[in-house]
């Protein structure tokens, strides 16, 4: 497998790069398999830069042993699909494109969120399409990784972009300075790139730190991206923070030479950032301690739990479960994983090799939910569940199922 480890930041190539999250190596997160097979693990360490602050993970896997393969589609969420609908009139009502005029999705997936686009000509590039076939569906995709090559062809045949999006796919790019300038050169002059990623404010503040896995290679903020743009003649011009992936960031950005004005909330959160101190390896050294915490009482359950002879499962077979099946070092207690998404059912997880199967098969004393975020969803989906529910973040509870109280809000180290 095709693994490098790199020695400058991401955005402002400093080599002045600090450590600020530590986890357990681990192997690729959405690595789930049909048949177990040996799996290696990879560093995966968080570092800040002390130049531009940005978040960063150093030990990158080519994408090309990750994407292939990738079998998740938007569509299975029915939160998701609602999101990037009202994503799309967004756009629309902000950006008022041209009847007829091109939008590219880079990391269009299944198509969720081109179907909200019918009045202008859509086009989609993704290396590991899924779904429904893309011509059906009244637009094109590119099975391909979006390179500067790709961008040329595009405008070459269909001319330039109005809009080009990016959405949970731009934390996932290792050479962002290519990546852009492809992106730039396929604007219009008036057009806009606007993408989505996960926040690194929200990493902090909502305990998402489960959302640190290879494929996310940047953990941003807003103040590094600011400047990043500018060195690359571009321009941020809006921002919004929105609920997703834990909290994200939705950003516009613009051709230096653009004629939109830049909207307040640009500088509002650049300040804002800057009096909560992210870019500062001290609210991370506070944080890894909170973390550590949280992990320590979690595995105090479980291992007594596991010494009343418990049966123990998991809720969750996502990328962000590996993550915290690591990180909490909690692989031992867990006898197998279940999940409500058929893609998933059948499989073994990443380098452990738990079975995953359909969560009406749950059935043990202790169910840890894994992908925590929804806990209150998929507790009141399995109204059958008689067992104790353990939802790991972002504080420790443990849940009798039978009485629904709560007898443990917080386990404390021991």
């Amino acid at each position: 497998m095709t693994y490098h480890r790199r020695t400058t930041c991401r955005l402002c190539d400093s080599t002045q790069l600090t450590l600020a999250l530590h986890y357990p190596p681990q192997p690729l997160a959405d690595e789930y398999l049909r048949q177990p097979k040996p799996q290696p693990s990879y560093p995966l360490d968080l570092y800040l830069c002390d130049d531009c602050g940005c978040g960063q993970l150093l030990d990158v896997v080519s994408a090309d042993e990750i994407y292939p393969s990738y079998t998740y589609e938007t569509g299975s969420s029915a939160a998701l699909v609602e999101h990037f609908r009202q994503y799309a009139m967004d756009l629309d009502e902000r950006l008022k494109p041209r009847l007829g005029s091109l939008i590219v999705d880079i990391g269009s997936n299944d198509g969720t969120f081109l179907q909200y686009f019918p009045h202008l000509k859509r086009m989609g590039v993704d290396p590991a399409p899924v779904g429904p076939e893309f011509s059906e569906a009244g637009f094109a995709t590119w099975d391909v990784f979006f390179t500067p090559a790709v961008a040329d062809k595009i405008r070459h045949n269909h001319g330039p972009a109005s809009i080009v999006t990016a959405n949970n796919v731009y934390a996932n790019i290792d050479d962002l300075r290519t990546f852009t300038e492809a992106v730039r050169n396929l604007l219009a002059p008036d057009g806009v790139f606007v993408f989505e990623t996960f926040y690194l404010a929200d990493l902090v503040d909502h305990m998402v730190f489960d959302f640190i896995y290879h494929e996310h290679l940047t953990a941003f903020a807003l103040s590094p991206l600011i400047g990043f743009f500018q060195r690359l003649g571009m321009q941020v011009f809006d921002v919004q923070r929105v609920a997703t992936k834990g909290g994200s960031i939705r950003v516009y950005v613009q051709h230096d030479a653009g004629k939109r004005p830049v909207s307040s909330d640009v500088a509002a959160l650049v300040e804002w950032e800057y009096l909560r101190g992210f870019g500062n390896k001290l609210i991370f050294h506070n944080y890894a301690e909170k973390i550590s915490n949280t992990l320590i009482g979690l595995r105090n359950v479980l291992h007594d739990a596991n010494c009343d002879l418990q049966s123990i499962v998991g809720y969750g077979a996502s990328p962000t479960s590996t993550t915290l099946i690591y990180a909490g070092k909690i692989g031992m207690f867990i006898e197998y994983l279940v999940d409500d998404w058929d893609g998933k059912i059948g499989t073994y997880s990443p380098g452990l090799h738990l079975p995953v199967r359909a969560a009406a098969e749950l059935n043990a004393d202790y169910c840890i939910i894994l992908a925590w975020r929804y806990a209150e969803q998929i507790m009141a989906r399995n109204p059958q569940y008689r067992g104790t529910w353990v939802v790991p973040l972002p504080e420790l509870r443990v849940i009798n199922a039978a009485t629904e109280q709560s007898p443990t809000s917080a386990a404390q180290p021991r």
